[in-house]
Formats: C-alpha cells, structure tokens, sequence
C-alpha cells in the first residue's frame, strides 16, 4: 500500500511540472512554455533588482556597464550575461531581458504564450513578417525576431526605458 502511495505521488508531481511547463496560445492549444517572462516581473512597484536575480540564477559570466541615450537623454545600465540571455537593468530594477538563441515554433499565435504572456483587451501587436511586437501582455513588451520556424531573437521589457 505505501508503495502504491509513492508511485501516486510520483505520478501527480510529474504530471504537474508537466502541466505547468505549458500553457494555452490565444487558439485554445497547448504550448510549451520555453521562458516564462513573469517569472522577473514587477513586484510592490519595483522589478526584480540583480541581487534577486544573481541569487536567482547565481553569477553571471560577464557585467557590462553602459549608457543608453534616447532623445537627449541617458541612462546609465548594468547588463549581467548569462550565456545568451542578457539581463539589463537601470538603478537595480531589470529593463530588459534579451536572449540570443534559436527557438522553434510551430505557429504565431504561440509567441506570447511561449514566454508565458498573453493577449488583453488592450494589448497592441505589430508583425512585419520578421519581426513581432507585442506591448501590454503582462509586460511592456515583448520583441520577437523570427523566420519561418524559428524564433531568432527575444527582447521582453518590463519597462519603458528601451522603447
């Protein structure tokens, strides 16, 4: 009996991650979540500062220290490198989360839930047939660079600063 007990259990939490490792596109299908963008979101006010993040994800292989200037105006950014994902921040609150790989996708209407986003009444989405553009998702934005079956380049941003 108790070793029926432990083979439930084993057989619910894997049933589990499995189910929370994907979610549903706009359609109603089953997507799999490949980075999950609210995992770094807007807690109280502020987002995720990089010591949340470097006890998150432990040390970064490289820090880069620069300045983003748009119309007339500079902000100082920490950038942490975690092989192809960027973490870019500004006075300890994350910005922007890039990431430089190659992700397959089956279907455009998977792009937001792929990264655990969705469409709201008031999310506004621009596709050029390159590049896809989501603003108001559960983040600011997210920006996907794709082709015709693979996601190219990913930049989600939790705030305005990048535009």
């Amino acid at each position: 009996m108790k070793k029926l007990s432990v083979i439930l259990s084993f057989i619910l939490l894997t049933s589990c991650l499995v189910a929370c490792s994907t979610t549903q596109n706009e359609n109603g299908r089953e997507v799999q979540v490949v980075f999950n963008a609210l995992d770094y979101e807007v807690v109280d006010g502020k987002n995720i500062s990089e010591e949340e993040l470097i006890n998150k994800l432990g040390e970064p292989t490289e820090i880069e220290e620069w300045n983003f200037e748009i119309s007339g105006k500079s902000y100082p950014i920490r950038t942490l490198y975690y092989d192809n994902y960027e973490y870019s921040f500004n006075n300890d609150n994350l910005q922007r989360i890039t990431i430089l790989e190659e992700i397959p996708y089956q279907d455009k209407a998977d792009f937001l839930a792929m990264f655990g986003l969705k469409k709201y009444s008031n999310t506004t989405i621009n596709d050029t047939g390159f590049f896809y553009r989501a603003y108001y998702c559960g983040v600011n934005d997210i920006w996907i660079g794709y082709n015709e079956s693979t996601i190219t380049m990913v930049k989600i941003s939790y705030g305005t600063i990048f535009g």
